[in-house]
């Protein structure tokens, strides 16, 4: 289950909620359940019927979220302000928006404005082609019916109406699985600087690879030295494994019982206790490797990337290869999955992203350019659709990494027209990037010795930075959120968020 926090619009003025739902729910099951648990109102003054709708504001526009597709299939983000918009109905109810693709001016009031009725009159079904003549549903989605469901809404923020159990005349006995009034959640806190925790210095040469375990436990980190070193966030080392040569990339499966390394132009897979070896190709790749991912919605999938401008997506069970994607004309300098668990994002040393299907190797839709500048990171949030990616030009860029708007026919293929978002704040190459396990954060490194921690929902701006004396070459972020580990010089640095 994926959880995504909103911002939900409180009234006209502009104040908002914080908001958690899940991620990969309908709309059309998300709006009832936030109605009903906000106790919205069902009827203006004057007894009529309302109807809400989800919306999404974006570039001073409004566009109304398809109910058919869930938040993370729509585009929205970790702390994306969203609102509930409601309007008359006179015995039709809309139930498909998938077909508006346009966006509106927001000309209907809100659901916490209903008593501004007389000057902001709200449009029936006679009066805008944006609520379409469709029946109405045969039954609301009930209280039981949103429990039944495991919930939609998983927590609202501090001030929010308390659910009114008289909704139902006769309601069911059990326990509600809605995180309880009582015990209100509060806004996640945002960040503002960082206090080193822990320097792990046993790397003798520098480190081009960090990776968080599973469980949070363990790291493993990679170096120039050629070994591949598992540790406790003690800094006590229990596994040393020497490599072919340098260890450019490591990853954890997601139960922490393998582990993958990529030296010279080998990918061997190791028992991260006991460090033996598993599996080791040799021969599938014939330069560097530079990058692995591992799925996790499919554990059994782990992909590597390399000089040889090739991305191999391997069986782990078998340790066969089970995919090999050849679009690339330049090196494969990073690889990422996106939440899906079937979908790969690969950046090239040309400057090139593509975004293609793990099963089958075929592109979702066109490549991504922009500029010719050689994109050293790229990662997918855990949940929604955004593609952060960092490159050569100090430049962090995101797109909407499953989704294209504007395709158009080039001598290498389709290739997406969408313009990508431009975060600055580094002043040499972006070596590394990495969103945090709720998605709302994105930290990246680069030559320049910075760690930069965004939150790329609310601004463009760094929430801070933090000043290394060597190049930031690897990072990774803790399973809860609190940590990240940085690789600058020979040092891996625990650095805890504050």
């Amino acid at each position: 289950m994926q959880v995504l926090e909103i911002l939900l619009e409180e009234n006209a003025l502009g104040s908002v909620r914080p908001v958690e739902v899940v991620a990969n729910v309908p709309v059309s099951l998300l709006v009832p359940a936030l109605v009903e648990e906000l106790n919205l109102p069902q009827t203006d003054s004057y007894g009529r019927q309302l109807a809400y709708r989800l919306c999404s504001a974006f570039e001073g526009r409004v566009f109304v979220l398809p109910e058919d597709k869930s938040l993370g299939a729509s585009g929205i983000q970790p702390g994306a302000k969203l609102a509930l918009d409601c309007y008359l109905v006179s015995g039709f109810m809309p139930t498909r928006m998938h077909n508006e693709q346009e966006g509106y001016d927001r000309s209907f009031y809100s659901s916490m404005t209903l008593t501004d009725y007389n000057n902001h009159p709200a449009l029936d079904k006679h009066t805008s082609a944006l609520t379409p003549s469709i029946k109405k549903k045969g039954r609301r989605l009930t209280r039981r019916t949103f429990i039944l469901l495991g919930g939609a809404v998983l927590g609202i923020g501090i001030g929010y109406a308390t659910y009114r159990s008289s909704m139902n005349s006769n309601p069911p006995k059990m326990e509600p699985t809605v995180v309880s009034k009582r015990t209100p959640l509060t806004k996640p806190t945002i960040p503002t600087m960082a206090r080193a925790l822990l320097s792990f210095t046993q790397h003798q040469q520098p480190v081009h690879a960090v990776a968080w375990s599973p469980v949070g436990s363990m790291l493993a980190s990679g170096a120039n030295d050629g070994r591949l070193l598992i540790w406790n966030t003690a800094g006590v080392v229990h596994t040393q494994v020497q490599q072919a040569g340098p260890v450019r990339a490591i990853a954890w499966s997601p139960d922490g019982q393998k582990i993958a390394a990529g030296a010279a132009n080998q990918v061997t897979f190791l028992d991260p206790l006991a460090g033996t070896v598993l599996a080791r190709s040799t021969h599938r790749h014939t330069a560097a490797v530079t990058a692995l991912a591992w799925s996790t919605s499919h554990p059994q999938w782990m992909v590597s990337g390399a000089l040889d401008k090739q991305a191999v997506v391997w069986n782990t069970t078998t340790y066969h290869p089970q995919t090999i994607f050849t679009r690339h004309t330049s090196p494969i300098e990073s690889l990422s999955w996106a939440p899906d668990g079937q979908t790969v994002a690969s950046s090239s040393h040309g400057g090139v992203v593509r975004v293609w299907n793990a099963a089958n190797g075929q592109e979702d839709h066109g490549y991504y350019f922009d500029g010719q500048t050689p994109l050293r990171a790229s990662a997918f949030a855990p949940s929604g659709t955004q593609l952060a990616v960092g490159g050569d030009d100090s430049i962090v860029r995101l797109w909407n990494g499953l989704v294209c708007l504007q395709q158009s026919q080039s001598e290498f293929g389709n290739q997406c027209m969408d313009a990508p978002t431009h975060l600055h704040a580094h002043t040499k190459i972006v070596r590394t990037l990495a969103w945090s396990p709720d998605a709302r954060l994105l930290a990246t490194g680069g030559d320049d010795g910075l760690l930069a921690i965004w939150y790329p929902a609310q601004s463009h701006v760094p929430l801070f930075v933090v000043h290394h004396d060597a190049p930031v070459q690897a990072l990774a972020w803790s399973p809860d959120g609190k940590q990240v580990a940085t690789g600058s010089g020979n040092t891996v640095t625990i650095w805890e968020l504050q």
